[in-house]
């Protein structure tokens, strides 16, 4: 893998991922953030360059080696809607000796949301965003969390990115959404 830390390459790639939307839009709105102030501190990695397969996120200095990453016995999670992501992925499981298990999922667009019923919330429930004040209950429910370090990154998703979530009256939010909250 190799880190593009050049800001002239990560506009080409920037541009690049731009020209083939929808596809890529999951990783376009990473590398934009990381393009245009980077709040959170993250590099990019590409599988090679300029023509490249995979585009990977991660904190600087803050991740091991990814030779490390997908260590045995370790996890780890890639994944995109644009064609050719299983492949990629692959090739490179068997180029670091990692087993890949791979599950399918679909993203479904409706062609004319305006023919979907409109469906009301109940009057209680309000539509917010999260806020500091709900990292220890992501803390607390996210397989990772626990310790200092999951809070200071949930912590940092939370300040740097964009967030929804539903409140019942009592202000506790019910389902929540994050543009870069890991699953």
């Amino acid at each position: 893998m190799l880190i593009l830390s050049r800001s002239s390459k990560l506009r080409l790639l920037e541009g690049t991922l731009r020209r083939h939307l929808p596809e890529t839009l999951p990783v376009l709105g990473a590398v934009m953030t990381i393009n245009h102030r980077n709040p959170a501190g993250y590099e990019v990695l590409v599988d090679s360059w300029p023509e490249f397969k995979a585009v990977l996120t991660r904190p600087y200095r803050d991740v091991p080696p990814l030779s490390h990453c997908a260590a045995p016995g370790g996890m780890g999670e890639l994944g995109g809607l644009q064609d050719g992501v299983y492949e990629a992925c692959r090739d490179i499981s068997v180029a670091k000796g990692v087993q890949l298990e791979a599950s399918r999922y679909f993203t479904y667009l409706h062609l004319d949301p305006s023919s979907m019923p409109e469906i009301r919330l109940d009057p209680a429930v309000r539509l917010s965003s999260l806020d500091i004040s709900h990292t220890d209950l992501l803390k607390e429910t996210w397989v990772f969390g626990g310790n200092d370090r999951s809070r200071r990154y949930l912590t940092s998703l939370i300040r740097y990115f964009p967030s929804i979530c539903l409140m019942d009256a009592a202000h506790h939010p019910g389902s929540l959404g994050n543009s870069s909250l890991p699953q």
